[in-house]
Protein backbone atom coordinates (compact mmCIF):
# COMPACT_ATOMS: atom_id res chain seq x y z
CA UNK A 1 0.00 0.00 0.00
CA UNK A 2 2.51 2.57 -1.37
CA UNK A 3 0.05 4.79 -2.29
CA UNK A 4 1.95 8.25 -3.60
CA UNK A 5 4.76 7.39 -1.80
CA UNK A 6 3.25 6.69 1.76
CA UNK A 7 4.16 3.82 3.93
CA UNK A 8 1.64 2.14 5.38
CA UNK A 9 2.21 3.58 8.93
CA UNK A 10 1.37 7.09 7.12
CA UNK A 11 -1.62 5.93 5.66
CA UNK A 12 -3.12 4.65 8.79
CA UNK A 13 -1.89 7.68 10.99
CA UNK A 14 -3.01 9.75 8.07
CA UNK A 15 -6.50 8.24 8.48
CA UNK A 16 -6.65 7.98 12.42
CA UNK A 17 -5.69 11.88 12.41
CA UNK A 18 -8.60 12.40 10.16
CA UNK A 19 -11.28 10.12 12.07
CA UNK A 20 -11.02 11.50 15.14
CA UNK A 21 -10.53 14.92 14.16
CA UNK A 22 -7.42 15.45 15.47
CA UNK A 23 -5.99 18.98 14.40
CA UNK A 24 -1.98 20.69 15.92
CA UNK A 25 -3.45 22.42 18.66
CA UNK A 26 -4.08 18.79 19.95
CA UNK A 27 -1.33 16.64 19.15
CA UNK A 28 -2.86 12.68 17.98
CA UNK A 29 -0.26 11.01 20.65
CA UNK A 30 -1.93 13.52 23.55
CA UNK A 31 -5.69 12.28 22.04
CA UNK A 32 -5.04 9.02 22.05
CA UNK A 33 -3.96 9.47 25.71
CA UNK A 34 -6.78 10.75 26.69
CA UNK A 35 -9.05 7.49 24.84
CA UNK A 36 -6.61 5.42 27.33
CA UNK A 37 -7.30 7.13 30.05
CA UNK A 38 -11.51 7.13 29.15
CA UNK A 39 -11.42 3.74 28.33
CA UNK A 40 -9.74 2.88 31.98
CA UNK A 41 -12.50 4.82 33.44
CA UNK A 42 -14.96 2.96 31.52
CA UNK A 43 -13.98 -0.35 32.34
CA UNK A 44 -13.67 0.42 35.99
CA UNK A 45 -16.86 1.32 35.90
CA UNK A 46 -18.10 -1.62 34.12
CA UNK A 47 -16.17 -4.13 36.16
CA UNK A 48 -17.75 -2.62 39.62
CA UNK A 49 -21.63 -3.01 38.23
Amino acid sequence: MNRMGASKSEVIIAALVQYLGATEAVPLAQRVVELEERMEILEAEVKSN
